[in-house]
């Protein structure tokens, strides 16, 4: 069985993100809810297919499976 990476759970609309965050190793939910404002915005200005918005609703994600 294949196992699976935060990412993976993440749906469909998500596509550019996750592509993204796996080129640059971000695949751990760990070192996603540390991700602060200005490294959300840097990824934006690297790659303008990720979305601001979904950057930060992928960190929340992160922060909250963390806290649990």
């Amino acid at each position: 069985m294949k196992i699976k990476t935060f990412l993976d759970f993440l749906p469909s609309n998500f596509r550019h993100e996750k592509s993204f965050l796996i080129q640059k190793n971000l695949t751990d939910y760990k070192k996603l809810s540390n991700l602060s404002d200005l490294d959300i915005n840097e990824i934006q200005r690297k790659s303008s297919l990720c979305t601001l918005n979904n950057l930060k609703k992928i960190r929340a994600i992160a922060i909250f499976k963390k806290e649990i």
